[in-house]
């Protein structure tokens, strides 16, 4: 009986009776406190980036020139020490080139690889990452080992999560 249903359901879908649903950004960013010890703070904001432009602070001048279509933002808290934090900045881009050329603009000179997306680099305070369309700023409050250290540790949690191909960015 099981067996039927399954493969009733497989026909179904295989004959457009239903659609698998892409993952989106949304849905990649950990939730609540799947990032343990770091809990999101509030909901993971996502709109355009001219609603953005405002939580970007002086970033946004530089990001602006690349035309980012989308943009989507999460602040991780330390559980213990709420002072401490882990921020995600995810900005998608009309092309895989736009994108390429971002995260080669805000890559540090001479920064150390850091196998993410694509292609990823260490910054002085986490790492950043260009993934198809989409460059990736993770990052703590300050210039340390322990602020790279999370913002690795939360990296490896979105790429866990993150589908073989993008969906497309709402505009």
């Amino acid at each position: 009986m099981t067996a039927r249903l399954f493969l009733g359901l497989a026909c179904m879908c295989i004959h457009g009776g239903c659609a698998w649903r892409a993952k989106t950004i949304t849905a990649v960013l950990p939730e609540g406190s799947q990032a343990a010890p770091w809990v999101l703070q509030d909901a993971v904001w996502d709109g355009s980036f001219v609603r953005a432009a405002r939580a970007l602070g002086e970033d946004a001048r530089d990001w602006r020139r690349f035309r980012p279509t989308h943009v989507w933002l999460a602040v991780y808290r330390h559980e213990d020490d709420p002072k401490r934090r882990t921020t995600v900045r995810a900005f998608a881009f009309d092309s895989r080139v736009v994108a390429r050329k971002a995260y080669e603009h805000f890559r540090p000179i001479d920064a150390k690889a850091f196998n993410a997306g694509d292609e990823g680099c260490w910054t002085e305070i986490g790492v950043l990452f260009v993934w198809g369309r989409m460059v990736f700023d993770v990052f703590g409050n300050d210039a340390s080992f322990s602020s790279q250290g999370q913002s690795a540790y939360v990296t490896a949690l979105i790429e866990k999560e993150m589908p073989t191909t993008l969906p497309e960015a709402p505009r």
